[in-house]
């Protein structure tokens, strides 16, 4: 497979994809731009293409679904934030961004699916070693930006199965369990065995024929996407040999680490548990609404970007919905007990949380700032 030394980006690329003048490296995979500043190393870009070229190159229909829908491929350098991609640049609050991810899927509003060039390259000091965060990312954008175009009836089936594992009992307690798109991402690393396992977020299952024995409905699905062949994902320095990774020199790689002036993970999880606190000013405490008023609310029209940070302080697990426009409720995701999750939203949106029977527990409405909502062991409706 001959991937080309990156480039700077054409005029008609810059035009099409409306790239911001921040990248300086380009490599093209089949309409697909894999771009990335002048710091990043080239050799990451080009493993980037390799990687893509891997999973889906077989799919020409996806490649070309994700350039229609202007997907691009951003590698970050080592020393770059998460908010520092064009695209990702207005994540809100930017201090939970820039610690908590090196890499993220890509929407229609931010179209850069991203990740770390430590982790393509396998750094010193990448906090993600045992996993590679290309693979999750782009088996986002795959489903979301690819196959939601090609095959209409995917994001419907792919629906009824991870409804099905749920009842099922399967992923308790994972990553996995968290939301249909999780469950896709999660499943397709351990389709190219470079998942973690046996830790707080993940169970046995990393590789494909570990997966296939224990969801045999999602390898069926994973098959139909990427089929059943013989690559799995190695790690780039043990694939050095390879014609673009030829001169690399791992030896000689940069050592990742974060700075120091963002707020470690450990320490922004005790501050939103701390009912008094407001993070140093980082966010404002959410008001729960009163539950009567639900059948009267629904979300605002409000375009301005915000964010509320769920913090499960209670011993169960509980959902939370959207409430839209039209005041249908809309699931988004699972909150494991003492685990917090940060929800993208607009100021007015409204906010809904249940218990895992389907009762009420509490509303919130976002406001233009960052805000928490809380839910403790002891607050109304919470046994």
């Amino acid at each position: 497979m001959n991937i080309l030394e990156p480039v700077f980006p054409p005029v008609t690329v810059r035009t099409t994809f409306n790239l911001d003048p921040f990248y300086k490296q380009w490599i093209d995979v089949e309409g697909l731009p894999v771009v990335a500043s002048a710091k990043v190393n080239p050799y990451a870009v080009k493993e980037a293409a390799w990687l893509i070229r891997q999973m889906i190159g077989h799919r020409q229909d996806i490649l070309k679904a994700l350039a229609e829908n202007n997907v691009r491929f951003a590698v970050m350098a080592y020393n770059e934030l998460t908010t520092q991609i064009p695209e990702h640049s207005n994540l809100q609050p930017d201090y939970y961004w820039d610690r908590r991810a090196r890499g993220l899927g890509s929407t229609p509003a931010r179209p850069a699916v991203s990740c770390g060039e430590e982790n393509l390259l396998n750094y010193a000091g990448d906090p993600y070693s045992t996993e590679n965060i290309l693979v999750h990312e782009f088996a986002h954008a795959i489903h979301q930006m690819g196959l939601n175009t090609v095959d209409p009836s995917f994001d419907d089936r792919l629906t009824v199965l991870f409804e099905a594992a749920v009842e099922k009992g399967l992923w308790k307690n994972t990553y996995a369990i968290t939301s249909r798109a999780e469950y896709w991402a999660e499943g397709t690393q351990s389709w190219f065995d470079t998942n973690r396992a046996n830790d707080d977020q993940h169970n046995h299952v990393d590789t494909r024929d570990k997966l296939k024995a224990y969801d045999p409905s999602l390898a069926t699905l994973l098959t139909e996407i990427f089929g059943d062949t013989d690559w799995r994902y190695t790690q780039a320095v043990t694939r050095t040999h390879l014609s673009h990774l030829k001169g690399f020199n791992p030896e000689g790689s940069l050592k990742f680490k974060w700075s120091p002036e963002l707020i470690e993970l450990t320490e922004f999880h005790q501050q939103l548990k701390n009912p008094d606190s407001d993070g140093d000013g980082r966010w404002i405490n959410l008001d729960e609404q009163d539950l009567s008023s639900l059948p009267n609310l629904k979300s605002g029209n409000d375009d301005t970007e915000t964010a509320i940070i769920f913090m499960n302080s209670t011993k169960s697990e509980i959902t939370y919905y959207w409430v839209d426009y039209e005041r249908d409720e809309k699931f988004y995701g699972r909150i494991a007990p003492d685990t917090f999750v940060n929800q993208h939203t607009y100021d007015g949106h409204i906010w809904l949380i249940k218990d895992m029977n389907g009762q009420n527990l509490a509303i919130f409405r976002a406001e233009e700032k960052t805000g928490r909502a809380l839910l403790v062991t002891g607050s109304p409706n919470v046994r």
